[in-house]
């Protein structure tokens, strides 16, 4: 009878552990923007907070609305602490385009990633919160959302 007991209290215990740790939250900061109807634009960063040697994994999309083709133009900009930030030091660099054109169809959704990165130094990717802007417009006018994303050292100040 105390094996049997011992077991169901182990076992309760290894339940009630394992439903802990999966409803843990991710720190994650998404946005989406549905200002221009005929647009909608979204913006993740997962995990919000991220210190050197960890990867955080960003992702973006842009969605037409309507039934028509439609010609859009994107852009993202950055901000450090709430001052511009140019993220990388080659701004004309096809690699690491902030803008572009593309051409969606009716209902379709242009992705980019999920692309992962790490953070190597403070030096190249100095500490403080990041804001990250989407913006997406159309003859009829703008989309954008805004996600934040937090590199620190000791304490984050987005929660997690």
């Amino acid at each position: 009878m105390m094996i049997k007991s011992t077991l169901r209290k182990l076992a309760l215990l290894s339940l009630g552990l394992g439903l802990l740790f999966a409803v843990l939250p991710v720190y994650a900061t998404t946005a989406t923007g549905t200002q221009n109807t005929d647009l909608t634009v979204s913006i993740s960063f997962e995990p919000s907070c991220v210190k050197v040697g960890d990867t955080i994994v960003r992702q973006y999309s842009i969605k037409n609305n309507t039934n028509k083709p439609q010609t859009v133009d994107w852009k993202w900009e950055v901000t450090l602490d709430g001052n511009p930030y140019l993220i990388y030091p080659y701004p004309n660099s096809p690699r690491h385009k902030h803008f572009g054109r593309i051409q969606l169809g009716p209902g379709e959704t242009w992705q980019n990633g999920p692309t992962t990165s790490v953070i190597y130094d403070l030096v190249s990717q100095p500490k403080g919160t990041y804001a990250v802007t989407l913006s997406a417009t159309n003859k009829k006018g703008t989309s954008s959302a805004t996600a934040l994303f937090e590199i620190y050292e000791t304490t984050c100040s987005l929660g997690a």
